[in-house]
């Protein structure tokens, strides 16, 4: 999937992460979402700066995650800008300092929008092998919503799953909604 992602034109990814957009921003829970925390995308994964930058400007309560390596936890840190400048962790992801960050803890959120490598229609997720996502979703509040975004090819018949593993509620792709 790595690769696939990588091999799409400049061309490809403009126009397929538009839609994707869109195909996000019209969805009733992403209308809905006061307080969201979206991950900060880096390599080839869809970009999530130009919809912080949105939800900022509607005045929405913006976190990204911040890993704890140690517990294998993710801390969800507020943004309200200067996010673009940010220091890089060991994974190569950029993310805040918690040092006197205003933090979440994790019922406040309404919306998380989950990364991966490839989705199944049931739900599934292939992340990228830490678990900190599946640590983080079971503890939700029950109406909490969880939306990943992939390109239509990240979309397989099945992911392997563990018992551990989180299905997410909706995947949005260019082509589609699936609501598993």
């Amino acid at each position: 999937m790595i690769r696939l992602r990588s091999a799409l034109s400049k061309t490809e990814v403009k126009q397929k992460t538009e839609k994707i957009h869109q195909n996000l921003m019209q969805h009733e829970a992403m209308k809905q979402a006061q307080t969201i925390l979206v991950y900060l995308n880096f390599g080839d994964e869809i970009d999530t700066r130009s919809l912080i930058d949105t939800w900022l400007r509607d005045n929405r309560k913006v976190y990204v995650p911040v890993m704890k390596p140690k517990t294998r936890i993710l801390v969800p840190v507020r943004i309200d800008g200067g996010f673009r400048e940010l220091p890089t962790n060991s994974y190569g992801i950029q993310e805040p300092s918690l040092k006197g960050a205003e933090t979440a803890l994790y019922e406040e959120l309404d919306l998380v929008l989950v990364p991966g490598l490839a989705f199944d229609r049931r739900g599934n997720r292939l992340g990228y092998g830490g678990g900190y996502y599946d640590r983080l979703l079971p503890q939700l509040r029950s109406d909490a919503q969880t939306i990943a975004m992939a390109y239509a090819f990240q979309v397989i018949e099945q992911v392997p799953i563990e018992p551990f593993d989180c299905p997410i509620h909706t995947l949005i792709t260019e082509c589609l909604e699936e609501q598993p």
